[in-house]
């Protein structure tokens, strides 16, 4: 018995097939009468003893009830090639392996499309879109939404020249849809091709650009008429080609450009992107008191260290040190700065002050007659005190006490503890009590002239009193403005807070002005000289 299973077929991807010319003895192609009498004869006696058996798939068979013989075959979704046997028995048992024929079918795989990422197409320029890959495909078709020219080139390779035109498209770029079938037309896949479009000018929003929070840039756009930026958001004018861009965060700026090429007004757009990077964080730490002449630790940022930041002390406009923590010696009040600088050129800064507890003592001098036989000596506010030498002072421990027989050529030293901190000064006393006036006191002018005295008061609680009081604009003021028509001595009484007085004396020298006198006219020859004489 020698059985047949039909042709082999070819089908699409998904489609059933009905087995139609499966046979048990009457195979196409057996000539010799007697061979074929027998094989049909076999066939009548044995029909019921054949079986289908699927060889390799993963679909399943189904069976008519009115034609067991030919089946039918459902594929699996992932079926990609077929094979299903005929095996033949003779009622008890199947015959050997040999006796059995193959049906083989071929599914036909789906066609696929990788679009491809295209660089930007110049208006006027030709770009070949040979980034777009078929598989399994048999014929493609392009469609676009563009204005330019489209060639299919020999070979199946097409290519696009971009009109001026295509700029006004959304998003200023042309789409293809390309839609590519397999063997058969059994199956279609479809890809969306995008282009973007160029003009042929130099149009552009610039480079992207990074600032830090607080600063601003100005922008850079170009080529066009008309511009529009948005967001709005920290520009200081969005409709001008180089806004001032001032952002607190990242913000991508999005500008439309309307412009012109031969004649056609388009528009285009593009973007920059500012970066905005936040201020290092800077903290010179808190405001202390400190006893003078100490030694004090400053320290940025709480100590923590990060070497990607920058430190810098000044002081007084300065730069002192480069160290995160350095050491300084306070013998007065400062105040430092801190600098702290990123890697992207941002810095920010703080400030600290370092007082201290006890400054230069301010003391008192008073005498408690004008004789100058003895003086007062005081200071406040100290908790310790002690003048020296001691024997000079009636009470060397006491804050406020008398100096007897005082000497202007004598040195003091008072020492101190306010605030917990030791303090000490060298001071001697005023030559003399009273107020004392330095300063010019000669002055010449001509009849008339106006002149402000310059007088020194080594006090400011002094008051004063001028004699005479003729040609002076006050009596009562160091400084007041003479003015005189002839030479004048003025006297200057100043009085301070103790009742002291004392007199300074002030010339006023008028200087009269030279007099000139010309001799009669005189006759010359011509050409002749004369020598004129003025008298001193």
């Amino acid at each position: 018995m020698y059985p047949y299973a039909g042709e082999d077929v070819s089908v699409c991807r998904g489609e059933t097939v009905k087995f139609s010319l499966a046979s048990l003895g009457n195979v196409p192609g057996i000539s010799d009468p007697e061979k074929k009498s027998q094989m049909d004869a076999l066939a009548e006696s044995y029909v019921t003893g054949f079986y289908w058996e699927i060889e390799e798939g993963n679909g399943h068979l189904e069976y008519g009830a009115d034609n067991r013989l030919n089946p039918t075959y459902f594929p699996a979704e992932d079926d990609e090639f077929v094979e299903c046997r005929l095996y033949v028995s003779d009622g008890d048992s199947y015959r050997s392996a040999a006796e059995y024929a193959s049906i083989r079918i071929h599914y036909i795989p789906l066609p696929e499309i990788e679009p491809g990422i295209y660089e930007p197409a110049v208006v006027g320029s030709t770009i070949l879109l040979d980034k777009t890959v078929f598989y399994n495909s048999s014929r493609q078709t392009w469609d676009y939404n563009g204005n330019g020219v489209f060639t299919l080139n020999e070979g199946g390779t097409p290519s696009y020249m971009p009109s001026v035109l295509d700029l006004n498209n959304e998003n200023q770029q042309v789409v293809f849809i390309v839609r590519s079938w397999n063997e058969n037309d059994c199956n279609v896949a479809e890809a969306e091709v995008v282009l973007p479009i160029l003009p042929s000018e130099n149009v552009s929003a610039g480079e992207d650009v990074s600032i830090c929070i607080g600063d601003q840039i100005q922008m850079g756009a170009q080529g066009g008429n008309q511009y529009f930026w948005s967001p709005e958001t920290g520009l200081n004018d969005p409709h001008v080609p180089n806004p001032l861009a001032s952002p607190i965060e990242t913000t991508l700026y999005t500008v439309v450009i309307i412009s012109e090429h031969e004649g056609v007004e388009y528009t285009v757009s593009d973007q920059v992107l500012v970066t905005v990077h936040p201020l290092p964080y800077a903290d010179a730490g808190s405001d202390k008191w400190v006893c003078p002449n100490t030694g004090i630790n400053l320290s940025a940022n709480n100590g923590v260290i990060d070497s990607r930041l920058r430190y810098q002390w000044f002081l007084n406009g300065s730069l002192i040190s480069e160290a995160q923590s350095p050491l300084f010696l306070i013998d007065q009040t400062k105040t430092f700065r801190l600098k702290v600088s990123d890697s992207f050129g941002c810095s920010n800064e703080d400030q600290v002050e370092i007082q201290t507890l006890a400054g230069e003592p301010d003391i008192h001098i008073s005498y408690p007659d004008c004789s100058g036989t003895a003086a007062t000596v005081s200071v406040n506010g100290f908790e310790s005190v002690r003048w020296q030498p001691a024997e000079s002072f009636a009470c060397s421990l006491c804050a406020t006490t008398l100096i007897n027989n005082p000497g202007s050529n004598q040195t003091y030293v008072f020492s101190g503890s306010i605030n917990g901190c030791a303090v000490e000064k060298e001071f001697s006393l005023p030559a003399k009590p009273g107020p004392v006036i330095t300063g010019k006191v000669l002055y010449e002018v001509c009849p008339g002239s106006p002149v402000s005295f310059d007088l020194l008061a080594e006090g400011s609680s002094y008051s004063y009193s001028w004699e005479p009081s003729e040609g002076l604009s006050s009596t009562s003021v160091l400084n007041p403005v003479a003015q005189a028509v002839e030479s004048t001595g003025y006297t200057l009484m100043a009085t301070d807070a103790s009742g002291c007085t004392s007199e300074t004396e002030v010339l006023l020298r008028v200087v009269e002005m030279p007099q000139l006198e010309l001799s009669e006219t005189v006759e010359i020859c011509k050409g002749s000289g004369i020598d004129y004489s003025i008298p001193r």
